[in-house]
C-alpha cells in the first residue's frame, strides 16, 4: 500500500443517560416493543439472494426459552455449497478495492448502528 490514505480518526460514541423522560430511554423502550412484537425469518443468504428451505429451527431468547424470536431457515448441502462459491468470489473481488473504499464499508456501516439503528441493535441484543 502506498501514498496517505485518508481514513478518520476513531472517536467513541457519546454514552446516553436513558433517564426517565429522555429521548433516548423513550426510542429504546419503542424498540424494545417493536421487537417484542415481531417473529423475524432468517432466510440463507448466497451471493445477496435469499434461501428460505423451508426447514426452520426456533431462536429463542437466551432468557426466556418459551419465547421465540426468529426461525432460522437451515441449508442444505447445496445451499453450503453455494454459499462457499460465493464467499470465495465475493473476496476475491473485494481484495481488489482500495483499502479507503473497504473501509468506507466499515465506517457507513459504524455510522448507521451508531445513529439510526442504535435503540434498534439494543433492543436487539
Amino acid at each position: 500500500m502506498s501514498g496517505t490514505s485518508n481514513i478518520p480518526s476513531p472517536r467513541n460514541e457519546p454514552v446516553l443517560n436513558y433517564g426517565p423522560g429522555s429521548p433516548e430511554r423513550a426510542a429504546l423502550k419503542s424498540a424494545l416493543t417493536a421487537v417484542a412484537a415481531r417473529q423475524a425469518d432468517i432466510p440463507a443468504v448466497v451471493g445477496g439472494r435469499e434461501i428460505r428451505s423451508g426447514v426452520t429451527q426456533d431462536v429463542v431468547s437466551p432468557h426466556c426459552h418459551g419465547r421465540v424470536l426468529a426461525r432460522a431457515h437451515q441449508a442444505d448441502r447445496a445451499t453450503i455449497d453455494a454459499a462457499v462459491k460465493a464467499a470465495v468470489e465475493a473476496q476475491r473481488d473485494w481484495g481488489h478495492w482500495r483499502f479507503e473504499d473497504r473501509a468506507a464499508v466499515f465506517l457507513r456501516a459504524a455510522e448507521l448502528l451508531a445513529t439510526t439503528h442504535r435503540q434498534l441493535l439494543n433492543a436487539a441484543s
